[in-house]
């Protein structure tokens, strides 16, 4: 048996050329996408550094992408960013709520000595 594209003599049991590497009998060459995967956890550890900087936007990215990439490696970074976002943006939501408590308490003591006053 000899290859289709250089001439060179094969053996019976090669799916692939030697000395081209061209397939053999509608051997198609098995190639991994790695670009997809890089990139999956490259935006995965983009999504948990803005999840620690600025929560909302690391949460859109993580929800947004993690539906593009089945890395299971990206997945669980993105979950990871989801965690980090949910937990902080709880917190940042907590302490306005108690900003806004504080600031309507110290409203109010401003405002009832200062309508006793035009009472007078």
């Amino acid at each position: 048996m000899y290859c289709n594209r250089c001439g060179s003599e094969l053996d019976e049991n090669t799916n692939f050329c030697p000395n081209c590497g061209s397939p053999v009998n509608g051997t198609q060459p098995n190639f991994v996408n790695t670009k997809d995967k890089d990139d999956g956890n490259v935006i995965a550890i983009l999504a948990i550094v803005f999840s620690v900087i600025m929560p909302l936007v690391g949460l859109i990215i993580a929800l947004v992408c993690r539906k593009q990439y089945s890395d299971p490696n990206a997945q669980s970074k993105f979950k990871i960013a989801i965690i980090i976002s949910s937990i902080l943006l709880g917190i940042w939501a907590f302490f306005v709520l108690i900003w806004i408590i504080l600031f309507s308490i110290s409203a109010m003591a401003f405002v009832i000595p200062f309508n006793a006053i035009l009472s007078i």
